[in-house]
């Protein structure tokens, strides 16, 4: 955990400059202008024709203290053999890795969701309280809807199992001597 303290905060740009790579490639047109690092939040901001969207603040910190979770379940496991070890933590930090970048990505595009601007802009009032199945008829709805359940899931939930469900995966069937 010491030695997380001192990788989080460089780790925590990589993946920020990460999400706005993603974003970038994704958006047409392009809604997210940059983000800029402020302690332990990432500000994000967005493009000329989406300034009256306030600049979003993102607690990147409290969503990447899974890594040594996985670190410790890696470690911890009995019976895998030193070089199985090495390869299993490599690939699951690095799955774990495109996960918080996902995350990044999901949670900017929660904000857009959230505040009905962009493609997820909905004008007609019927679909106010709506869920899921019940707003089938409008595309754009059913997208603002799985993009703001996708990553209310995995902010509540995925971001805790997520390194359970890699160790359980790339650990399986250990050697015992």
């Amino acid at each position: 955990m010491a030695v997380w303290l001192v990788i989080e905060p460089p780790y925590d740009r990589l993946v920020a400059a990460g999400g706005i790579q993603v974003l970038h490639l994704i958006e047409s047109p392009g809604m997210t202008d940059s983000v800029h690092m402020l302690g332990a939040y990432a500000l994000v901001s967005h493009t000329e024709a989406y300034k009256d969207v306030a600049d979003q603040r993102l607690e990147l910190r409290t969503h990447h203290h899974n890594v040594p979770l996985l670190v410790a379940l890696i470690l911890a496991g009995p019976g895998i053999a030193r070089s199985r070890r090495v390869r299993c933590m490599l690939i699951g930090l690095s799955l774990l890795s495109l996960t918080h970048v996902l995350d990044f990505v999901l949670a900017i595009h929660w904000h857009y969701a959230f505040h009905n601007v962009g493609p997820y802009r909905v004008t007609e009032l019927k679909y106010l309280n709506r869920g899921l199945w019940e707003s089938l008829d409008n595309p754009v709805q059913v997208t603002k809807l799985l993009i703001l359940d996708s990553w209310t899931f995995y902010r509540e939930l995925g971001r805790l199992l997520m390194p359970v469900l890699l160790w359980m995966i790339l650990c399986r069937g250990r050697e015992i001597p």
